[in-house]
């Protein structure tokens, strides 16, 4: 049977057309001269020729990385005796001021003791890197640069020995600076402390011109440890016992207050 009314064809859509959608909405073309480049750039990444380049430029990490460690170790080492030597040195501040010459005496005992503890931590990691690298401690020796080697395999103890040794430092100039100003009279303890004060500024510039600057560092480091140690039964314990000194060191102990009973 056929139609009484006949059907118009349309004409065939181009291919293009088709492609694009069918619905005649043109899709911008780029040019192939701006193709070229990328294709080009992805063809010379992904060949063999650059791949070996690369792995040409990497060098075996682990010499270095040692040499790091153990040359950190040793001012650690000799920071560590010196604060430790005069750690219950009584400094016998010149004020006649009972409360603040127990002040002075308190505060330089708690940095100095700071000094100690961190020194000797870094000490320790220093020690267990270098037992670790030696037993091969890593998934691969080879890296572009030893910072890089030490930032993939070892960033705890790297961090970690970077922010207790010059921390440690900054702890020690400071009891050294509190010694000065309880005991030196006058203008003279006063000189002496502003030019510790400025050897612990210049320690923080140290810190701040290195890779992420000195509060980077201790916020990775911060990280880095809990990460790693808040599960532990030695990470637990670390923190009980820095809160419980926190907290002794915060409160008044019931000397002071049967003192300041008499007194008043």
């Amino acid at each position: 049977l056929q139609s009484a009314t006949p059907v118009a064809l349309k004409s065939p859509m181009p291919l293009v057309k088709a492609l694009r959608g069918g619905g005649g909405v043109s899709v911008p073309r780029r040019p192939l001269s701006v193709l070229l480049p990328s294709i080009a750039a992805f063809i010379l990444a992904s060949s063999p020729a650059s791949a070996a380049a690369a792995a040409a430029n990497q060098v075996n990490c682990v010499g270095p990385a040692a040499a790091f460690f153990s040359n950190i170790r040793t001012p650690a080492a000799l920071v560590a005796g010196a604060a430790l030597g005069n750690l219950w040195v009584q400094i016998g501040p010149t004020t006649k001021d009972p409360k603040l010459a127990k002040r002075y005496q308190t505060i330089y005992s708690i940095l100095m003791i700071n000094a100690v503890i961190l020194e000797f931590s870094t000490v320790c990691y220093a020690t267990a890197t270098d037992v670790r690298l030696m037993s091969g401690g890593y998934s691969s020796p080879m890296a572009s640069s030893t910072l890089e080697f030490l930032q993939r395999e070892l960033e705890l103890p790297f961090v970690a020995c970077r922010l207790h040794f010059l921390l440690g430092i900054v702890s020690f100039l400071a009891s050294l600076a509190v010694r000065a100003v309880a005991t030196l009279p006058g203008n003279t303890g006063i000189a002496a402390a502003m030019l510790l004060f400025g050897g612990i500024s210049s320690t923080f510039c140290m810190i701040s011109v290195g890779i992420n600057g000195f509060v980077g560092l201790v916020l990775r480091y911060c990280q880095l440890w809990l990460a790693k140690n808040i599960v532990t039964i030695p990470g637990v314990l670390t923190l009980a016992f820095m809160a419980t000194a926190v907290f002794h060191l915060a409160k008044e102990s019931p000397a002071d207050i049967e003192a300041d009973k008499k007194k008043a």
